[in-house]
């Protein structure tokens, strides 16, 4: 039958094919240096957030229905792989610290360190089809890293972010826009016209240097051909005190 639901479905698929899970990228906006952008570029998992609403019992005749009355945002949790200088993993150290003083036991303003976090779907031609702008973000919690004789694995860390709530739309497509809303701080402005196209690419590279006999070998190598050049770090001053820094 050629208008059959299966046939459909491959007509679908052919034309316009299907999302794959290892085509994104990872934006911390507020950032203005390399300890962010190694953050951004050894970000090998991310979820894209589920949410769901708070419903209560309503009955006004017959059948009770659930009616919802609060929306309700998941946390997510983002992978990193933790660079030998251990710059990823003193990043959110120093964020962590910088939310609650360790020895007075203070924490800081909300608004000083919180961020927003963009993540953008590609397509296999690195082209952006879908994206997520998480605000008031937050490290919740950071995973314990196991470390032992035996194993040669490479070195990663899981940080559970917590955020207020999040909007779907092009925000990277805004960011490099002519149309940029007014003092909006777009994180393409210190790393460089080639943003767009090296994570892709990064991602690219994870995979091909896990398929290799030497994984950890083949990994930086092959990541140090395509090194972002030309970072310039900036202060921005209408951005937080705690992103300053960074």
């Amino acid at each position: 039958m050629a208008n059959s639901p299966l046939n459909d479905f491959i007509s679908k698929v052919k034309s316009k094919g299907l999302a794959r899970t290892n085509r994104y990228t990872v934006l911390f906006t507020g950032f203005t240096s390399g300890r962010s952008r190694d953050a951004m570029l050894l970000c090998d998992q991310v979820q894209l957030p589920g949410t769901n609403f708070n419903t209560a019992d309503i009955r006004t005749f017959g059948e009770t229905r659930k009616t919802p009355y609060e929306r309700l945002y998941e946390d997510i949790n983002m992978s990193f792989y933790v660079d030998t200088d251990m710059r990823v993993k003193e990043l959110f150290d120093d964020w962590m610290t910088w939310i609650q003083d360790p020895t007075t036991r203070n924490f800081e303003y909300y608004d000083d360190y919180t961020c927003d976090i963009i993540i953008e779907v590609q397509d296999l031609k690195n082209q952006s089809r879908y994206g997520i702008k998480l605000f008031e973000a937050y490290p919740k919690s950071i995973g314990a890293i196991q470390l032992d004789y035996a194993a040669k694995d490479v070195m990663k860390m899981s940080v559970n972010f917590a955020y207020k709530y999040y909007l779907i739309g092009e925000f990277g497509s805004i960011a490099n826009s002519d149309n940029n809303e007014e003092g909006m701080f777009s994180p393409f402005q210190f790393l460089g016209d080639s943003l767009s196209e090296y994570a892709p690419l990064f991602n690219d590279i994870v995979g091909l240097a896990e398929a290799q006999t030497d994984p950890l070998n083949n990994f930086t190598n092959n990541l140090k051909s395509f090194a972002v050049g030309g970072v310039t770090s900036k202060v921005v001053s209408k951005l937080p005190s705690f992103f300053k820094g960074f």
